[in-house]
């Protein structure tokens, strides 16, 4: 018990903190290149193709028929 107190007592706490550091950055470099592999959030977007169909009115106006292309006046 005495022999690993003095062991201990000869590694200084520089060393420690250093494989410390050493440690957490090459476990942040292993969870950078794992997560790298396996994200697709950059993927190409998939954009839907959206129609209307039908009639459509202003207020209390007439109906009028949605024309592909036509703008529709919002007043």
């Amino acid at each position: 018990m005495v022999n690993l107190k003095n062991k201990l007592k000869k590694i200084k706490k520089i060393h420690i903190q250093a494989a410390a550091v050493f440690l957490l950055i090459l476990i942040a470099a292993g969870l950078f290149r794992f997560n790298g592999g396996t994200s697709f959030q950059a993927g190409a977007p998939m954009v839907a193709y959206v129609s209307f169909q039908g009639e459509y009115r202003i207020e209390d106006g007439e109906w009028h028929d949605i024309v592909e292309g036509e703008h529709i006046s919002a007043t």
